[in-house]
């Protein structure tokens, strides 16, 4: 079965005054059609970070400097802006 949401190896890093922080350092998961994922862990851990990873809503001075996000096979960092946008929408039947 191929995996909904499939994340490989996902590192973000922030610039910082003090140079550059990895705020999330190697996390996989795949979600299967179907599948609740819950995130849990200590504040700070890097659960936001995770999420806003994924949706590419990292602020300036953050990027995912490695690893792969794919929805439904398909490469999120490669997808345009307007398609991004089109993929948080909210659609309600």
């Amino acid at each position: 079965m191929e995996h909904l949401l499939s994340v490989k190896g996902l590192r973000t890093e922030f610039m910082t005054k003090k140079g550059i922080v990895a705020a999330v350092d190697g996390v996989d998961f795949d979600v299967k059609r179907g599948e609740i994922l819950g995130i849990v862990g200590e504040s700070g851990c890097g659960k936001s970070v995770t999420s806003l990873s994924i949706l590419r809503l990292l602020p300036e001075n953050g990027r995912v400097a490695h690893g792969s996000i794919e929805l439904e096979g398909n490469d999120l960092s490669q997808l345009s802006e307007k398609r991004m946008c089109n993929l948080r929408a909210i659609r309600l039947p």
